[in-house]
């Protein structure tokens, strides 16, 4: 059940997708919106492919992209990020900004890679970000990829992706 504003992010392109009616899922399984999202197309046969929703949505935010979405009560905000990740707030924080949500309601944010997650408000975020002051705490290290448990889902999406892009190879030739 859809609830309040979704939105996709893609940071690297700046680029901000509102969800309409749909869930997160459901928006990417239109292979179009999925390209303009951004989304690679072995990516988009793994997602295509899938119907575990928290996969769905694992596999955009290994892409790079934030899923955002207003609960009514809360604002979720999930992605996927080894390191950058001040940068990252302070972009995600400016899409929020422009949207209508409740800055003084809890923001649940979560990096999926790392596991951790933090609850603040808007207005909270903003102030921590302005400071410098840390919001979470945990990169994935340059040189030691594998100092934190990543995600349960990824390597299958990982494996899924490889196997989507030699099948595509394959189909080609």
């Amino acid at each position: 059940m859809v609830t309040g504003i979704g939105l996709w992010y893609n940071p690297q392109s700046d680029t901000v997708f509102p969800l309409g009616y749909f869930t997160h899922d459901e928006w990417l399984k239109s292979e179009e919106r999925a390209e303009a999202l951004g989304i690679s197309f072995e990516m988009q046969q793994v997602i295509l492919s899938e119907t575990d929703i928290d996969v769905i949505r694992l596999a955009a935010t290994m892409e790079g992209m934030v899923r955002i979405r207003d609960h009514r009560r809360r604002i979720s905000v999930q992605f996927y990020v080894d390191g950058g990740l001040m940068e990252l707030l302070h972009k995600i924080l400016k899409v929020l900004e422009n949207q209508d949500f409740d800055v003084t309601a809890p923001l649940d944010i979560d990096n999926l890679r790392t596991g951790e997650s933090k609850s603040v408000s808007i207005v909270q975020l903003r102030q921590s970000l302005a400071s410098n002051a840390p919001i979470l705490l945990k990169e994935v290290g340059k040189t030691a990829p594998n100092e934190l448990r990543d995600h349960p889902h990824a390597e299958k999406i990982r494996l899924a992706k490889i196997q989507s892009a030699s099948t595509g190879s394959n189909a080609s030739s």
